[in-house]
């Protein structure tokens, strides 16, 4: 591989949503974000990209990762679930620090349906 297609693949492309998500990890008050849209369009890259705002960031990628999903199906509370994506990880989550990325959520419907516990209890949690 020569150093110019290196750059290419490893290069990130600015997208419109950019501002949106850096406006959104700006505010003190922010809530749980769903980023939707069709495959292979940037939505990851964008999230990794906007990680870099935080102090730390944890990637769940439930395609990848399939022993996460027993964490989803074992505990309720966003709280705990947090502590454990934290050991499984080995990377510390703390609130207002942390950018905790789930990816190919769909893969795991306990996770999916667990999403409304971290929205409602979202100040206890991250």
């Amino acid at each position: 591989m020569e150093v110019c297609d290196f750059m290419i693949k490893n290069a990130y492309f600015e997208r419109k949503i950019d501002s949106v998500l850096r406006s959104w990890a700006s505010n003190s008050d922010r809530k749980p974000l769903l980023l939707r849209g069709d495959r292979q369009v940037g939505k990851s890259s964008t999230v990794r990209n906007l990680s870099k705002a935080f102090k730390n960031y944890v990637e769940v990628n439930f395609d990848e990762d399939k022993d996460v999903n027993v964490i989803f199906e074992k505990f309720n509370s966003p709280q705990e679930i947090c502590k454990q994506l934290s050991l499984f990880y080995k990377q510390e989550i703390v609130a207002g620090q942390t950018l905790v990325f789930f990816d190919e959520i769909q893969s795991c419907p306990a996770a999916f349906s667990k999403m409304r516990y971290f929205m409602k209890n979202i100040k206890n949690c991250i």
